[in-house]
């Protein structure tokens, strides 16, 4: 199983990462290859031409036996390159409950705002709105794995402890895939910086939940889109039918 996120991205600008045809199936022996929740991230079709690599990627996608994908831009990359329409799959974090894992956990704190975001992606602008939303709401904010020197308080937690976080905040603020991830699976109201390394798989997340309201394009909106009422009925029910197919393709495949 290859997967999950993105595994196909190979054409980032980050020079850790580069492109490795083993993540396409490359000289793999297993019997059957499949793939769960894979993404191209940002990367495009274009972005393939661009660097040789279009031919090359479609010939080894080919010989996957099933394929799995999270977004639409990696849906139509792999429709586009092979004919092979992919199953549309959700993140493992939203596949698996945790609750055994997360429930008697003790957060030893309350009436707070979680900011979960990369290293000096939140701006200045973007910072002081925050700041001034958890004022006007008597809230602290949290920064959590990555410090924020604007938030209030920090915490470096394993990643059960980072979910009780997440489940016991009042608000989450977050610029990350996963971070809008964690608020959906505890229906949190939240508010989603998009940027353009992520615009392709947050889009399409908060498209498929229905949540496309609680993306943020300009800091005066945080306010707004975070206390816009969230329909935690309907995000179950979604849920509830993503995880139903999910678990299917896997039990078809594996």
């Amino acid at each position: 199983v290859i997967g999950s996120d993105e595994v196909f991205n190979c054409t980032q600008s980050n020079l850790d990462v580069g492109y490795s045809p083993q993540l396409f199936g490359y000289e793999n022996s297993a019997e059957k290859l499949i793939t769960y929740a894979a993404s191209f991230g940002s990367t495009t079709i274009e972005k393939l031409d661009k660097y040789g690599k279009t031919t090359e990627i479609s010939n080894l996608l080919k010989e996957f036996d099933a394929i799995s994908v999270r977004d639409k831009n990696s849906h139509d990359i792999i429709k586009t390159l092979t004919a092979i329409d992919p199953i549309d799959s959700i993140d493992p974090v939203l596949l698996y409950d945790f609750s055994n894992e997360v429930d008697n956990i003790d957060v030893d704190l309350s009436n707070y705002i979680v900011v979960y975001a990369y290293s000096e992606r939140i701006n200045k602008i973007e910072a002081e709105a925050i700041q001034a939303f958890a004022h006007s709401k008597g809230k602290k904010t949290l920064s959590i794995g990555v410090k924020q020197s604007f938030t209030d308080l920090y915490v470096n937690v394993d990643p059960f402890t980072l979910l009780a976080y997440i489940k016991n905040a009042d608000y989450v603020i977050t610029d990350t895939f996963h971070g809008t991830v964690f608020s959906i699976k505890y229906q949190i109201p939240f508010a989603t910086l998009i940027r353009p390394s992520n615009i392709e798989k947050l889009s399409d997340l908060l498209e498929k939940f229905g949540l496309s309201s609680r993306t943020v394009n300009d800091a005066s909106n945080i306010k707004d889109v975070c206390t816009e009422e969230i329909d935690k009925l309907n995000i179950l029910k979604l849920l509830k039918t993503y995880r139903e197919s999910a678990i299917t393709y896997l039990k078809d495949n594996l």
